[in-house]
């Protein structure tokens, strides 16, 4: 597995440290990224990525919809070498509480987990027709809401 960790401004967060994540999912499969800070290809510069990827935009700076992270999984390794990854999206600390943070801690990143390890090698992607698992967990108020795709 590997990690990288992209640098924040004093009043930006994630909704869970790198160290946090590692306590729920210990050590994973090798091939398997997770990027804090969304994906390399991706900033969260508004201006030019407001037209790419317009829930990045609405998470970063609307707290009413947060997007939180997301997550693909794939029935065999992609052109890079990924068994699949996840990617943490920066969120402004003035929108996040600790409270929430806690509760995402306690009750959405080990459920992340679990459907980590049902989806991970299972025959459901070999049967679909992109062999795609997708996730996206977004925060509306004080509730996580899970978007789940089998493509």
């Amino acid at each position: 597995m590997s990690i990288k960790v992209r640098g924040l401004n004093s009043d930006e967060t994630f909704c869970c440290s790198k160290k946090e994540f590692k306590s729920i999912f210990g050590t994973i499969d090798e091939d398997f990224s997770v990027y804090f800070g969304d994906l390399p290809v991706f900033s969260r510069d508004e201006v030019k990525n407001g037209d790419k990827r317009k829930s990045v935009r609405q998470g970063y700076n609307n707290p009413e919809k947060y997007v939180l992270l997301g997550m693909m999984i794939f029935r065999e390794k992609d052109e890079f070498g990924h068994i699949g990854f996840m990617w943490f999206s920066i969120l402004k600390k003035a929108h996040y509480s600790e409270t929430q943070r806690q509760k995402f801690l306690k009750k959405a990143l080990p459920k992340i987990y679990d459907l980590y390890k049902k989806y991970k090698g299972n025959r459901i992607l070999e049967e679909s027709e992109f062999g795609r698992y997708e996730l996206e967990v977004v925060m509306v108020g004080d509730e996580f809401i899970f978007n789940e795709n089998i493509r």
